[in-house]
């Protein structure tokens, strides 16, 4: 995962980031993600990150990066629907994530 999203939130190591560094960045990710700053891809990657690093799997924000990981897998998904229903349902719940624990 790109270094930028610690440095912008003054992260300086990957193993002692609590929960709500891990939302600040999956927060600026979605953002960057909107202003076209990063792809699909990045954003999928910076949900694999907080996903697979995240010890309790039952949160919001758990659940919400593992939609976001799982992007780049259904945007290529060659299933019924693949990109126009699972890939818009996936971004509609990182847009409602994003709304509502977005306080800036």
């Amino acid at each position: 995962m790109t270094t930028k999203y610690f440095e912008k939130t003054y992260i300086k190591d990957y193993d002692s980031l609590s929960d709500m560094e891990k939302n600040k960045i999956f927060l600026s990710a979605v953002k960057d993600f909107y202003d076209k700053k990063i792809s699909i891809y990045e954003l999928s990657n910076v949900g694999e990150f907080i996903w697979s690093s995240s010890v309790d799997k039952s949160t919001d924000l758990a659940a919400i990066a593992m939609d976001a990981s799982e992007l780049e897998y259904y945007l290529h998904s060659q299933d019924e629907g693949g990109l126009g229903n699972a890939t818009g349902k996936l971004l509609e719940s990182i847009q409602k994530y994003y709304n509502i624990h977005n306080f800036k």
